[in-house]
């Protein structure tokens, strides 16, 4: 008796392309699993073959009938990033509205801000001095990344 359905021969050579072209090793080895139990093997044949729990290759095996090859894809890890967005647009308009000119003079490339995090932090500061207040009052979370 068949574990998984037949898995038709265009899906099976985009697996194996996968496998091979693939840098998330743990999505390989998903798709290995599959391919192993398409061949007939046994769950626990194909546990032992690539050294995982009989219920992770059970899960997987859930998620290809489901969805496919995509729901094998490796998710993002931790939680996605938040910014104060509604804040940093108020403080923006304000900004604005009336230090113009002075923004407009010290550009923030002149001021030596780039893109690492210890930049954004100082670009906080700097625009929490030009506007005379304490941004971590007003819910602003300095972490940007």
């Amino acid at each position: 008796m068949a574990i998984i359905a037949p898995i038709p021969r265009g899906e099976r050579r985009r697996m194996k392309k996968a496998i091979q072209t693939t840098k998330d090793k743990d999505y390989a080895r998903r798709l290995i699993a599959l391919m192993q139990l398409h061949e007939g093997k046994t769950i626990v044949d194909v546990c032992r073959i690539i050294s995982a729990a009989c219920s992770s290759v059970g899960r997987w095996i859930d998620w290809f009938t489901q969805g496919g090859m995509d729901a094998l894809h490796t998710l993002p890890v931790g939680r996605p990033p938040t910014h104060p967005v509604s804040e940093m647009c108020a403080m923006l308009t304000v900004l604005v509205q009336f230090f113009p000119q002075r923004i407009l003079d010290n550009s923030l490339h002149t001021r030596g801000f780039g893109a690492c995090r210890r930049s954004q932090i100082s670009l906080v500061n700097y625009i929490g001095k030009i506007a005379g207040i304490i941004l971590d009052t007003l819910g602003f979370n300095p972490r940007l990344d």
